[in-house]
């Protein structure tokens, strides 16, 4: 996560989430950087500025 801003970092942390919670097990077994990428990648951000 060196050199990436807070955005990125809040967006990689949701998809990890996300991989994460649709599985049974604590941990996904088939966790991956490539597959949070590929999560992050297809994913649809929205920012919203308060």
């Amino acid at each position: 996560m060196t050199n990436k801003s807070i955005k990125d970092i809040v967006k990689y942390a949701i998809s990890m989430s996300n991989i994460t919670i649709s599985h049974e097990e604590t941990i996904h077994p088939e966790m991956t950087a490539e597959r949070v990428e590929d999560y992050l990648n297809s994913a649809t951000w929205e920012e919203i500025i308060i």
